[in-house]
C-alpha cells in the first residue's frame, strides 16, 4: 500500500512539472501573441501612411501634368473616341463633303496678311545656356 501510494505521489508530481511547463510556454506564447498584435497595428499604420502618400504624390502629378481627362481638347481633336483609322474613314467618307472651296476675296486676304508677316524679322535665340555651347562639357 505504501508502494502503491508513492508511485501516486510520484505521477502526481510529474502532472504538477508537465502543467507548470505548459503554463510557461502559455505565458511565452501570449507575449508573443502580444508582439505580433502590435506588429500588425503598426503594419496597418504604415499601409495607412503609403496610401496617403501615393495619393497625395498623385495628386502632384496632376498638378504638374494634368490628366488627361481635365485637359481641354483642342479645335484639332476629332469630336469621336474612335481610332485613327477610324477618324481617317470618317474623313474620307464625310470630311470632304464639309470642306467649302476658297473664294476670291478669302485669296485677297490671306495675300494682304501675308505680306506683313515677311518684313517681320526673328531675333536669334540666346543658345548660351544650351547643353552643348562652350563651356560645358
Amino acid at each position: 500500500m505504501e508502494r502503491e501510494r508513492e508511485q501516486y505521489q510520484n505521477q502526481i508530481k510529474d502532472l504538477l512539472q508537465a502543467v507548470e511547463a505548459l503554463l510557461k510556454s502559455n505565458r511565452a506564447m501570449e507575449e508573443r501573441v502580444a508582439q505580433l498584435e502590435q506588429m500588425a497595428e503598426a503594419y496597418e499604420d504604415l499601409k495607412t501612411k503609403h496610401a496617403k502618400l501615393k495619393g497625395e504624390l498623385a495628386m502632384r502629378k496632376r498638378g504638374q501634368h494634368g490628366k488627361k481627362s481635365e485637359k481641354p481638347k483642342e479645335a484639332s481633336d476629332s469630336d469621336s473616341d474612335g481610332s485613327k483609322d477610324e477618324d481617317e474613314d470618317k474623313y474620307i467618307e464625310d470630311g470632304s463633303k464639309n470642306d467649302v472651296p476658297p473664294t476670291d476675296d478669302d485669296l485677297e486676304e490671306e495675300e494682304g496678311n501675308a505680306a506683313p508677316a515677311e518684313t517681320q524679322e526673328k531675333k536669334p535665340r540666346d543658345l548660351s545656356n544650351r547643353p552643348g555651347a562652350k563651356g560645358y562639357g
